[in-house]
């Protein structure tokens, strides 16, 4: 007779009588070795159930969620999620977030002779009246539609699953030379948009110390509200932008921080592109066709990251 129900047509387990209902329900397969066990004695991965001898051999991806053999998996991504989001540089070996240009970096491009301007995949300014650093950053547009083929040969298009179109991925950019590049890609494509879209914009903080870096993931923090304030409402409950950032604990370290902050790529700080690309990704913005928002917003980042890198080097040396 089942344990769980009085049913009299049964199946022993561990010393337990389930019928078939209850086996099901208070029992499941071990989804790496096939072993029954007991559902209240085995880990949940991904909707997926391990036994005690196989849970330790897998773990989650970061970007997909799925369950994966642990040593199938590249820093915390299955390999299918990894090869999505990330190349290796056939000049230098060092790893970049997609896409890659001809499986290069942009510092191992070599210098465009046409324009002495632009060296390689950088577009270099001498005008600083909108943005007033010669800090570098990147825009990452997603579109729902538009003329790819008109992209300049130094923006990039790439899929993502989650929109409709394509993203136009930008070069390295500075100063208002940057701006005025934004401005150009928006003629030649013609993008268009939809509430899927985002604007994701890229700081360069590859010459800033565990401090400093703090100090600016600090004040993005701080002024959440003002940023949220700037966009549209519905960037503000999205999935792909997140607004769990961790909260900061009183005496924590940088890098401590940073181990619980950067597991997730989709909150609107994204601090997983620090080790991926050297920079801080902004996620928060929706996409538009507003080029002046679109320039303004940029612009604002920028700034606002040199103020926050400057005040923090005028400070004294902090233990």
């Amino acid at each position: 007779m089942c344990d769980h129900c009085d049913n009299n047509v049964c199946t022993e387990f561990e010393g337990h009588e389930y019928c078939d209902h209850c086996l099901e329900e208070y029992t499941a397969l071990c989804s790496a070795c096939g072993k029954r066990v007991l559902k209240s004695g085995i880990g949940v991965l991904y909707d997926e159930y391990y036994c005690s001898d196989c849970i330790d051999n897998y773990d989650t991806c970061c970007c997909c969620g799925g369950a994966f053999l642990i040593s199938d998996m590249v820093d915390d991504y299955c390999e299918s999620c990894w090869d999505d989001n990330y190349f290796v540089c056939s000049g230098c070996g060092c790893t970049g977030e997609q896409p890659s240009i001809n499986g290069v970096c942009t510092d191992c491009i070599p210098l465009n002779k046409c324009d002495e301007r632009r060296v390689g995949k950088r577009i270099l300014s001498k005008n600083y009246d909108r943005i007033k650093s010669s800090r570098w950053y990147g825009v990452e547009i997603e579109t729902s539609d538009g003329d790819y083929d008109s992209t300049s040969n130094r923006w990039g298009i790439t899929d993502d699953c989650s929109i409709s179109g394509m993203e136009i991925v930008s070069p390295l950019l500075q100063g208002d030379e940057g701006l005025e590049s934004i401005g150009r890609i928006y003629d030649r494509v013609k993008p268009s948009f939809d509430g899927q879209c985002g604007l994701h914009v890229h700081i360069d903080v590859r010459d800033l110390d565990d401090q400093q870096l703090f100090d600016l993931i600090k004040a993005f923090k701080t002024t959440k509200d003002l940023w949220f304030d700037y966009v549209d409402r519905h960037r503000r409950n999205s999935y792909y932008c997140r607004t769990d950032l961790p909260n900061i604990m009183w005496g924590e370290t940088f890098t401590a921080y940073y181990t619980r902050a950067s597991r997730i790529r989709n909150r609107w700080v994204n601090l997983m592109a620090i080790r991926a690309h050297g920079s801080i990704e902004l996620r928060l913005h929706e996409g538009t066709a507003n080029l002046k928002k679109v320039q303004e917003w940029v612009a604002r980042i920028v700034n606002f990251a040199e103020d926050v890198v400057n005040m923090s080097k005028d400070m004294p040396t902090r233990k």
